[in-house]
């Protein structure tokens, strides 16, 4: 009769004892499972981070190529811009010297004559 009273008792302590620990590793579950829950967050928030770095450094590549294409473009124009120039300052060499012969002829032609 005594074991039956020890029963009557630790049965209901043992009880108790696995419904604290169910409770336990229950609560231990679930956040566990909020902590998951956090960490997925924060992937999609640093996913989401690095798409838009990546967006904004395709942007400045394509700016940049842009740009260098544009300066490409405007010192071939500067090159041909000053091969134009350096043809008109010496067609403008050879007809002033061609001007200063012409002018000069009759001071020599009169200075021979004399």
């Amino acid at each position: 009769m005594n074991t039956t009273m020890v029963d009557a008792v630790s049965g209901p302590r043992r009880l108790a004892e696995i419904r604290r620990w169910w409770m336990h590793d229950n609560s231990e579950l679930h956040q566990a499972r909020m902590t998951i829950q956090e960490l997925m967050d924060e992937k999609y928030r640093l996913e989401s981070q690095l798409q838009a770095a990546s967006l904004g450094e395709s942007r400045f590549v394509s700016e940049k190529n842009k740009s260098e294409d544009d300066l490409k473009r405007l010192t071939a124009n500067l090159a041909e811009e000053r091969v134009i120039w350096v043809r008109d300052i010496a067609e403008k060499n050879r007809i002033l010297s061609h001007a200063k012969a012409v002018q000069e002829e009759p001071e020599r032609k009169a200075v021979n004559e004399a």
